[in-house]
């Protein structure tokens, strides 16, 4: 089956998805042609922070003013948390812009772009100044951060920059900073040239945070048509890091060595004789170097007690495949095993099945994250990704069509296990 995204609000009564025009003065005072301030609705499709930093992030990198009502009006706590007031603020100040009612428990946010300096032409980059920061405050996922960042630094013409960003880097319900290292980086350099150095000075962990994650942006020549619909592509290496809060290092470097062996079974089967050195080098999972139990640092007090030493681990895969794409698969817990066999045996098991879904492409969690590049990129973009779980991809597209007005066709196999994503970009200069 075959449907066009262009954009169209979702049937809902409370949809407010749109734009309206408002008057602004450039910065010599003279009357400026009007601009348009999109109006969304924050409860739509996901309903929670992929809508703001989608949408905030293309504002601040296309000069778009945005108001966001209903903010998150589904959620258990509705409104701002920590980690979006610090995405926002990130968003405003790469667009040189300004934001209104960007408090914890808002409900309602207004970004503006229009009065910014016009004489700054996106291609020379919109801040002289190219460092921005953001802190959470809590153990907000600075991932998050960096997805609401990284469109907008595209879409504005930078062509450097560095992020540095305080959080948590290894947390629940949201991709850890070695998902951004091993899998988006080396996706988006294949699909848009983005180049993305990651460094994580300090984990941050659930519930202290305190990490710290720089991010170093390059624009290089990556522009052009990328096809990764293929149904089939085969392995080529898989490349692995456990983390671990206080844990011995025993621990975390025999779930390391579980976590290989499992994986080059699953993936590499059939070498024999001389092919085994290949097939041991084809997998390799390593183990960080914070935050072991002789290293971590104590945790901070909270009302007068100081609180328990958390045990945790955290792994990362990223599979490379003939395609050149990167498939990943990750998997956090928050307590102390007893043995490895059933964490690695479920994660490698993850892997498979997302790997046979996305053939020449990237899995679900990571597709998501791609698609406001395919529309700010020149040339076309075909991805196939596993059939969505849940409406993240859903609600890129559709916020993505919004802002840019570059619809999408999403095409489903048969079978319905697969999709494929693809548009033709605007440009980011355009």
């Amino acid at each position: 089956s075959l449907f066009l995204w262009t954009g169209e609000k979702p049937r809902t009564e409370s949809s407010q998805n749109t734009t309206t025009p408002t008057d602004h003065q450039d910065t010599m005072g003279q009357r400026a042609a009007k601009v348009e301030c999109v109006k969304v609705d924050g409860s739509l499709l996901e309903g929670g922070g992929q809508v703001l930093r989608v949408t905030s992030s293309l504002a601040a990198g296309l000069g778009r003013d945005l108001a966001i009502t209903r903010i998150r009006a589904g959620r258990s706590t509705p409104g701002l948390r920590p980690q979006h007031v610090a995405s926002l603020r990130l968003a405003a100040e790469i667009g040189q812009g300004t934001v209104e009612g960007c408090d914890v428990g808002s409900a309602e946010a207004r970004l503006s772009f229009s009065e910014r300096p016009r004489q700054r032409r996106r291609r020379e980059g919109l801040c002289s100044e190219k460092v921005f920061e953001a802190d959470a405050g809590t153990a907000g996922a600075t991932s998050l951060m960096v997805q609401a960042a990284l469109p907008a630094l595209v879409a504005a013409g930078f062509e450097d920059a560095e992020l540095r960003l305080r959080g948590g880097t290894n947390v629940a319900f949201a991709p850890s900073a070695d998902h951004v290292e091993t899998v988006l980086a080396p996706n988006l350099e294949l699909l848009c040239g983005v180049d993305l150095q990651v460094d994580v000075e300090r984990r941050g962990w659930f519930p202290a945070g305190g990490g710290r994650l720089k991010v170093r942006f390059q624009r290089g020549k990556g522009d052009g048509d990328l096809d990764w619909s293929a149904p089939r592509a085969d392995p080529v290496s898989i490349d692995g890091v456990v983390n671990a809060k206080n844990q011995p290092r025993a621990a975390a470097e025999a779930l390391a060595a579980t976590v290989a062996k499992k994986a080059r079974d699953a993936f590499f089967p059939h070498s024999s004789g001389s092919d085994n050195n290949n097939k041991r080098n084809a997998v390799r999972v390593v183990v960080g170097d914070e935050d072991l139990a002789s290293s971590s640092s104590p945790p901070p007090r909270r009302k007068g007690k100081r609180q328990k030493l958390r045990p945790a681990f955290s792994v990362q895969l990223a599979l490379r495949t003939s395609s050149r794409a990167t498939i990943g698969a990750d998997v956090l817990v928050d307590k102390a095993i007893d043995g490895c066999d059933a964490i690695a045996g479920d994660l490698v098991a993850t892997l498979v099945d997302r790997a046979t879904r996305a053939g020449a492409g990237v899995d679900e969690q990571t597709a998501d994250q791609l698609i406001a590049f395919m529309a700010l990129k020149e040339g076309s973009s075909k991805i196939r990704c596993p059939a969505p779980s849940c409406r993240h991809l859903e609600t890129s597209i559709h916020f993505t069509t919004l802002m840019t007005g570059v619809p999408f066709t999403v095409t489903k196999d048969e079978d319905g296990a697969s999709v494929v994503v693809e548009c033709r970009g605007r440009g980011s200069s355009s």
